[in-house]
């Protein structure tokens, strides 16, 4: 019976990866033209929780993009160390940056302050810690005339310096490389608020659906109430839209962020969502029973253990090879065989303790999110 559930489980994984990089190959990439009108107004909100050191290298980046009619919206969310006071130094000279004292508790409500404060048709997000090109709100701005889509989904890429950098990087890889492979076949099954756009007539009708009772997942419950109101969602394809985030300092940050994340899943209702995570959720869990039974029941069972394990890891790189070959960090492939044997059990561990432990985030922490 452990053969035939593997072998199947196997068969929907490869499957799943196979749209992926058929979505993802068959997408045009889309390449900004220079546009001579500036007409629509952009509010970039940006939540912040104690960016001190890291706040001031968005800002820089934002006094280069080429795109003029830009407002910026900087919503302080409770910081504990001195993001507020750089924030005010940085911008008493500025015009056209505003910043907001959130109110409210937490990222979506700071969200939502941020955009209460601002007045664009399309809003864009980014986080703290993100460092965008100088043609990043020019490229949206234009795809989004051109598109016209409720929901514009953007690349997001990991720095990395050290080995455990890397590896990190590869793992956001893969999440980033999956969410632009099922966005570009037609089924959107996850984004990132560090690089995302939506019109404000979008946000008033869908922003009631965001879940606040969740420590996170702005981006991501709002993406779903999109697509059950049959919106528009779509991925920008462009090497000139990608942001840069930081990775986590330590194996504990970045294990609270995953756990973090997990913790939301509970509460997502979209199918594609759910069954995408459940397959791969489950070949980690059958790559864990196979090499249970080799080690204490049937050394046999090292045969289907192999294949699966090869069969995903060719599966992988594939689609690692295409997406990482666009946002030029094919490097990092280097590091996908102790991250495939890392993986499994990394996925089971982030599961479980993400649905049933605590964790903090930014000075907060969570119970049973």
């Amino acid at each position: 019976m452990l053969l035939i559930i593997s072998y199947a489980v196997c068969i929907l994984y490869v499957t799943l990866i196979s749209v992926f990089i058929i979505g993802w190959n068959r997408a045009k990439v889309f390449h900004n033209e220079e546009s001579n009108s500036d007409d629509l107004l952009v509010s970039l909100i940006i939540p912040v929780r104690n960016e001190a050191d890291n706040i001031v290298r968005l800002l820089q980046a934002l006094e280069k993009q080429t795109y003029a009619n830009l407002e910026i919206v900087l919503v302080n969310d409770h910081s504990t160390d001195n993001t507020l006071d750089i924030i005010s130094d940085y911008i008493a000279k500025k015009d056209n940056i505003l910043l907001v004292d959130a109110i409210g508790q937490g990222k979506k409500n700071a969200l939502k302050e941020g955009i209460d404060n601002s007045t664009g048709q399309l809003i864009v997000c980014t986080d703290g810690d993100c460092i965008p090109q100088p043609q990043w709100i020019e490229t949206i701005v234009n795809f989004y005339v051109e598109n016209e889509s409720d929901m514009i989904i953007a690349p997001v890429v990991m720095a990395y310096n050290t080995g455990f950098q890397q590896m990190q990087a590869l793992e956001f890889l893969s999440l980033q490389a999956s969410t632009a492979g099922a966005a570009c076949a037609g089924f959107p099954i996850m984004c990132n608020g560090a690089n995302l756009a939506f019109t404000r007539e979008t946000w008033n009708i869908n922003n009631d659906n965001l879940r606040n009772e969740k420590l996170s997942g702005d981006d991501m419950f709002l993406m779903m109430s999109i697509k059950k109101r049959n919106g528009k969602i779509s991925y920008l394809k462009s090497d000139k839209a990608v942001v840069f985030t930081k990775p986590c300092n330590s194996l504990s940050e970045f294990f609270n962020q995953r756990k973090r994340w997990v913790s939301k899943s509970p509460a997502y209702y979209d199918k594609d969502v759910i069954l995408s995570a459940l397959i791969v959720l489950a070949i980690s869990v059958i790559i864990i029973l196979n090499l249970v039974f080799v080690v204490f029941v049937d050394t046999s069972y090292w045969i289907p253990l192999a294949f699966i394990f090869l069969v995903k890891i060719i599966a992988d790189r594939i689609l690692l090879f295409s997406f990482g070959k666009f946002v030029r960090s094919t490097q990092l492939l280097r590091w996908i065989l102790p991250l495939s044997i890392i993986y499994p059990f990394y996925v089971l561990y982030t599961t479980i303790s993400g649905l049933f432990g605590s964790f903090s985030w930014k000075g907060r922490k969570s119970l049973r999110a």
